[in-house]
């Protein structure tokens, strides 16, 4: 076993220890700026909103997805030496990358008030029920709580096993302390899945006490992890994170 699938063994998670090809970075993040405006612009009226049948699954799916006009620009990351070995040694060379998706975290101030005041106290802000509906082919969102990935990819949604699903993250522009980079609990893939909002608190230790829905609690390192373009890392469906 390799060095790298020790590490998401035994911690829940790896950083990779190269950035990605800087100019293929730039070259993706600048047409990604020319194909969609970002800012307040996005979001619906209070009204439209109130109009919708519903406000669930207002988010990418396979063929509704930004990134599929981009298959060319992005085969350098899922053909990328060190990613490609990894994932082939954790999962086998039959691995499927079952979907894609560009993130956008939402400052501030594009949120219109309402949507402020809908939002406040909600522990996992996706604000695509809010985005105008041409523009859900991305995930926006506006802080999210400590969560795993396996919830989006449940038993009956896929005919795959969501225990053997990785996430693979790259950042496709400088991501500072402030730009909602991301937060990883440590070790925490050991208590395999459990429910959301999960059982947090913090000890005078600055280690998270974590405990599953049976009780059992583990103590989890907190890892920021801002970075430069290229900056990529990959986690278990079950490694807790947020931003």
């Amino acid at each position: 076993m390799t060095d790298a699938a020790k590490e998401i063994f035994n911690n829940g998670f790896y950083v990779f220890k190269e950035l990605l090809n800087k100019e293929s970075i730039d070259n993706v993040y600048k047409k990604i700026r020319e194909k969609r405006k970002f800012g307040s612009s996005l979001f619906q009226t209070e009204e439209e909103y109130n109009l919708e049948r519903t406000h669930l699954k207002h988010n990418p799916s396979k063929t509704f997805n930004f990134l599929n006009q981009f298959n060319d620009d992005l085969k350098f990351i899922e053909e990328n030496k060190a990613i490609k070995s990894l994932i082939t040694e954790l999962l086998g060379e039959d691995y499927e990358v079952v979907i894609r998706k560009a993130i956008c975290g939402v400052p501030a101030s594009w949120l219109p008030e309402w949507v402020k005041s809908k939002i406040e106290g909600v522990n996992a802000a996706n604000l695509g029920p809010y985005i105008k509906e041409e523009f859900r082919d991305i995930t926006y969102f506006r802080g999210l709580d400590y969560h795993q990935d396996i919830i989006d990819w449940p038993k009956g949604k896929t005919n795959l096993d969501p225990s053997t699903f990785f996430v693979l993250y790259v950042y496709i522009h400088e991501v500072g302390i402030s730009d909602s980079p991301l937060h990883v609990l440590k070790n925490s893939h050991k208590l395999g899945a459990t429910l959301f909002p999960h059982k947090l608190e913090k000890n005078k230790n600055d280690l998270w006490i974590y405990e599953d829905d049976k009780g059992e609690k583990i103590e989890c390192k907190e890892y920021v992890l801002p970075n430069k373009p290229g900056y990529a890392a990959m986690w278990h469906n079950c490694t807790l994170h947020g931003t």
